[in-house]
């Protein structure tokens, strides 16, 4: 009795003398972000994703936390009315959902094997106080041998709870990652992520620092190669962006963001040089839509989009002298039948002219109308929607590159008025050497001056000629490059596109 009390006593007083790393320098605490901004990352039924660092796992319904550990794989689901979310065999459950939450510190962290329980004490006869799975971490403290030689490591959870935890089934401890990481569909992400409940999917939702945000949106956005006064502007206007949107993605539906995997040392250069400047009109932030290519001017706002352009002085049609792009001029050819059948005919119906409206100040589409067998359809809209009717493939995009566009009409018809520039001649009257004639929906024979030519009096296909590739409004991103490389700075670049604005410091 007498040797056990001995041994009690020992293991005792070794645990409270043998401590030389204080709690309080053994810390971890939640990352702050200065401007910190949302972007969606993905949705669906099911997300996969992994982590790379610390981050402290909060439930949004229960206010539980844990810590997980470095390494691992999660999959979240929707169960009902839940947000499940799993690891290694352990799953948590939320009907609000959870935050993943990147946390700092001059810490070490243990993980562990298989399931482990923290006992008050350096031995398995103490009580526990909770147990760990293989997918959690905890901030080690100190180790200990106690009487038997089995080694011990007195941890913290991340409620502040301590014990201890055996070795055998304890990783041994590593110090905090300096930079913590979420992979997501092949690409990582700093920062945090939200795990939300949307309709029948769960979201997942990035929220860092916007000067971090930037750096996986410039390189994503802008090659890392071209001028540095380019890619600045491009931070410029990518950060004001940011700041005046209500909500932000990772696609072009807002600005492209890769995140971590993209970031370049230019690009992230650019960031850098130009941190906290965004751009601004009578004081007030604005809007800076960007998009690739203007086709040599840029667009007012209100030719394109439903908007009073007196509210938008600085989204002016403006110049682009130095753009140089394969998307400043192009040209799109698509069978007849595929543009009758976006605009709701039948297939058996036939294309008898196209007329474009084109009220934009530098001639964009607004509007089109269809002349058909089956009767006349016009359909007018803003630019997008004008894109998304003529529908066109394998170039990597799936409609029309701007609205800027004209039809090369293949007939010139003579009235008693005018030249008419028409899709076909179907149909027509016209005057042969001998009588009038109606034209058969065949191929005929048109003279012109360098002799006769044969061509289909019902073109089974429409050919395009366009400039410009996006909305067109604001800065074009070739035509930034050409400004810089004839000597324009990011300034100058900035407030080229955006008449009267003033670069200034958030």
């Amino acid at each position: 009795m007498k040797k056990k009390l001995l041994s009690f006593l020992f293991i005792m007083i070794s645990m409270i003398l043998w401590d030389p790393v204080s709690t309080a320098a053994q810390t971890l605490s939640a990352a702050t972000y200065n401007k910190p901004v949302s972007v969606s990352i993905v949705s669906g039924p099911t997300i996969t994703f992994s982590i790379e660092g610390i981050y402290e796992l909060r439930n949004k319904s229960t206010n539980e936390r844990t810590y997980l550990n470095p390494g691992i794989s999660l999959t979240s689901t929707r169960n009902g009315q839940n947000v499940v979310l799993s690891s290694h065999g352990q799953s948590y459950t939320s009907v609000n959902g959870f935050t993943l939450q990147e946390v700092v510190g001059p810490a070490k962290v243990s993980t562990f094997s298989r399931e482990t329980q923290m006992r008050k004490g350096a031995q398995a006869n103490y009580a526990v106080v909770t147990s760990f799975y293989p997918g959690e971490a905890v901030i080690y403290l100190s180790s200990f041998v106690n009487g038997q030689g089995e080694t011990w490591f007195n941890v913290m959870d991340s409620k502040g709870q301590k014990g201890w935890v055996p070795a055998q089934t304890t990783f041994a401890p590593k110090d905090t990652p300096t930079l913590s990481l979420t992979s997501v569909n092949s690409n990582k992400y700093r920062g945090s992520m939200e795990i939300n409940p949307s309709s029948s999917t769960v979201s997942l939702i990035n929220r860092l620092n916007i000067e971090n945000y930037l750096k996986g949106v410039v390189a994503a956005e802008m090659p890392a190669s071209w001028h540095m006064e380019a890619l600045k502007a491009q931070a410029i206007s990518a950060r004001s962006f940011a700041l005046n949107s209500m909500s932000l993605s990772n696609t072009t539906s807002s600005q492209v963001y890769k995140g971590f995997t993209r970031e370049h040392p230019d690009t992230n250069e650019a960031v850098e040089k130009t941190s906290g400047k965004i751009v601004t009109y009578n004081g007030k932030p604005i809007q800076t839509f960007f998009y690739s290519a203007s086709g040599g001017r840029t667009a007012n706002i209100g030719d394109v989009w439903n908007s009073n352009q007196a509210n938008f002085p600085y989204l002016v049609s403006v110049d682009d002298p130095f753009e140089n792009s394969a998307n400043s001029n192009w040209s799109e050819s698509f069978p007849s039948k595929m543009l009758l059948n976006s605009f709701g005919f039948n297939s058996s119906d036939t294309l008898h002219d196209i007329q474009l409206s084109k009220t934009g100040a530098n001639g964009e589409v607004r509007a089109i109308t269809l002349m058909t067998s089956a009767g006349d359809k016009t359909i007018s809209g803003n630019e997008l929607q004008i894109r998304q009717l003529i529908p066109v493939s394998g170039q990597g995009y799936t409609f029309l590159r701007s609205n800027w566009f004209d039809i090369v009409y293949p007939f010139t018809v003579k009235t008693a008025s005018a030249d008419q520039q028409q899709f076909s001649i179907t149909g027509q009257r016209v005057q042969t050497a001998t009588t009038i004639t109606t034209v058969p929906d065949s191929t005929v024979q048109v003279q012109t001056t360098n002799g006769t030519t044969s061509l289909e009096a019902l073109p089974t296909s429409v050919q395009l000629n366009g400039k410009g590739f996006g909305h067109r409004i604001g800065m074009s991103q070739h035509g930034a490059k050409g400004l810089a490389e004839n000597g324009r700075t990011a300034e100058q670049i900035i407030t080229h596109y955006y008449p009267g604005t003033k670069i200034e410091t958030y």
